[in-house]
């Protein structure tokens, strides 16, 4: 990407100033996505652990039961 932005400002040196301002742009919202991703896989790991809690709980309870 950043090679990208380099031949863009090579094509458009007038526009150099408006290419850099979006590249950090795109840098800044491509971290963000990164984050947040990274964030919903933590959440995702999480309710995995629970879920296989409660079901191991559920087989628990029916042994006890019977």
């Amino acid at each position: 990407m950043t090679e990208e932005a380099r031949w863009l400002e090579s094509l458009f040196p007038d526009a150099r100033e408006h290419i850099a301002v979006s590249h950090e742009d795109m840098l800044d919202a491509w971290g963000d996505l990164l984050e947040k991703s990274a964030q919903r896989w933590d959440k995702l790991q999480q309710a995995e652990q629970l879920q296989t809690y409660f079901d191991e709980y559920r087989d628990l309870m029916l042994v006890c039961i019977q």
